[in-house]
């Protein structure tokens, strides 16, 4: 499992240092802060974070706010503003480049948390196909964007053939390989249901297209063994065909 590996654009050294512990005490991966647009720049493109804490007040000519036009333009990754200004001259140049979030200092642990998971999850339903915030109803798709490294992989939904849910973090198996996201089980049945899913464990969901067989323990599903739950046997037999 990855944790979120996220960037620290912040030019108080104290500050950045105590933002990387408890990023690190949260599961977080914290990479090296930086202090100025430049520095920023460079760590985004060789990091490839997948989200970024800027302060707006930071080293050098350039400010977060001109950092995050920057990258809005270039990089389409989330950032959340952690800052000590609140003057609505601030907050209106703020608004205009849309951070996924706005935490004023000093701030707790819990709702940087909170800023952080909520500030990834919606960006990222924002580039979903799936995304429903839409004037009238959209046609379902058949793929996805999946985020792998520094870019998304699209992914033909007919070839999911397992979803396999570990914590916080799914296991999309394709026919070709296996992906990574953030994201719970029931979500993700929820927004693709186009998809023939079913649960057959609490950690499992199949595609039931490619259903090879059934026994008391497990399913086949394109070759491989998944173990079926009592709890989810049943519902699983209900929704096909059987002949004895």
């Amino acid at each position: 499992m990855t944790p979120l590996r996220i960037g620290i654009v912040e030019d108080e050294l104290l500050v950045a240092r105590n933002i990387s512990i408890l990023l690190q005490k949260m599961g977080y991966t914290a990479l090296k802060p930086v202090r100025n647009y430049t520095d920023a720049l460079k760590m985004i493109s060789t990091e490839s974070p997948d989200l970024l804490l800027l302060d707006i007040i930071i080293e050098g000519d350039k400010d977060g706010i001109q950092l995050a036009e920057t990258i809005n333009s270039q990089f389409h990754i989330p950032f959340v503003f952690l800052t000590a200004n609140s003057d609505e001259a601030t907050i209106q140049r703020a608004k205009a480049v849309r951070p996924s979030a706005y935490l004023l200092k000093p701030f707790y642990e819990k709702d940087l948390y909170t800023s952080i998971e909520i500030a990834f999850n919606n960006f990222n339903l924002h580039l979903s196909p799936a995304a429903t915030a839409k004037a009238e109803p959209a046609k379902p798709k058949d793929f996805i964007f999946i985020k792998e490294g520094s870019a998304f992989q699209k992914v033909l939904l007919n070839n999911i053939m397992v979803i396999e849910s570990e914590h916080v973090y799914l296991h999309v198996h394709t026919m070709e390989k296996t992906f990574m996201i953030r994201s719970k089980l029931e979500e993700f049945m929820g927004n693709y249901p186009q998809l023939q899913l079913i649960r057959v464990h609490r950690s499992f969901a199949i595609n039931l297209a490619y259903l090879d067989s059934i026994d008391q323990l497990h399913v086949v599903v394109g070759g491989r063994h998944i173990p079926v739950s009592k709890n989810y046997r049943q519902e699983l037999l209900n929704s096909i065909d059987t002949i004895k």
